[in-house]
């Protein structure tokens, strides 16, 4: 991830992620990060997330940020296209980051941001999310758990609304 690769270290990582969570997520609701995920916890626990929140954090630095934007696209690439892998994580990490993109990448092509668009609709649609509350999340044993992955469900579904409506 960034941190092992020495783009930034985990003191900056923690300033980034403090920066998100005090400013730009109460901007953008429909992806919560959980109160009790430290840095280190967030890192394992949900890395493109962690990847997403830091490249919208870091616009102090635009060669980070760069960086990191370069960093969410080869993960992107790898992860959904050419592993066709799905998962709740990878679209809100998506969300967070067509969400600031227009802020931060406003020399980019405006075809990539349309592009991500599109890759977080046919997630919305191929986890089910849009049919079933619970989308293709499987029950867990706890009540709680259900409903966190429902309450994720639901934000990420009504951001990707709002993304694509704006």
């Amino acid at each position: 991830d960034c941190i092992t690769r020495g783009l930034l270290s985990i003191g900056d990582a923690e300033n980034c992620v403090a920066r998100y969570r005090a400013i730009k997520a109460n901007l953008f609701p429909f992806v919560i990060i959980p109160s009790d995920w430290d840095t280190e916890s967030f890192r394992c626990q949900a890395p493109f997330l962690f990847l997403a929140v830091l490249t919208a954090a870091s616009e102090n630095n635009p060669a980070l940020q760069s960086s990191l934007a370069a960093q969410i696209l080869s993960e992107v690439s790898r992860r959904v296209v050419i592993q066709s892998e799905k998962s709740l994580e990878i679209l809100q990490g998506l969300l967070v980051h067509t969400c600031w993109y227009h802020y931060h990448f406003r020399k980019s092509s405006g075809q990539q941001l349309y592009l991500l668009l599109k890759i977080a609709v046919s997630l919305v649609v191929d986890l089910g999310i849009d049919k079933n509350p619970f989308g293709s999340f499987q029950p867990s044993s706890t009540a709680r758990d259900d409903k966190t992955k429902l309450a994720a469900g639901k934000r990420a579904l009504l951001g990707c609304f709002y993304l694509c409506s704006v």
